[in-house]
């Protein structure tokens, strides 16, 4: 996984969901370069995990995340509310997420911090 981008390593993810709509790939950057790859997953009630959530349910919790990489087939996608909570457990406020949406060109994306996706999360 060293020499492959954390993009292209969340569109692997992202293609081998099973959600017949939105198909979302996460990838985690942790602070010691580690990459955690996760998809979303729907089960057969239609209970959902997130992407972010399956990525994270494999981390390390004492390495921080440092960014977050998110594909999906969906325009104006960021993380829900609950997958921002699940995110600020393991990443500071200041935590780079970038999303890219595959139906646009490949320089078309978008970046954030995760305070300004949730500005109002309690303080710490």
């Amino acid at each position: 996984m060293e020499d492959v981008s954390p993009f292209e390593l969340a569109e692997k993810e992202r293609e081998l969901s099973n959600s017949p709509r939105t198909k979302v790939g996460c990838c985690l950057l942790l602070k010691d370069g580690t990459k955690i790859v996760g998809k979303n997953t729907v089960g057969t009630f239609g209970t959902t995990i997130h992407a972010e959530v399956s990525a994270i349910a494999r981390l390390n919790p004492s390495i921080k995340i440092d960014a977050v990489f998110l594909v999906a087939n969906a325009s104006m996608f960021t993380p829900c509310g609950a997958c921002m909570d699940w995110l600020l457990q393991f990443a500071s406020e200041d935590c780079m997420v970038f999303v890219k949406n595959i139906d646009l060109p490949k320089a078309m994306g978008r970046t954030y911090q995760l305070k300004d996706l949730m500005p109002h999360y309690p303080q710490r």
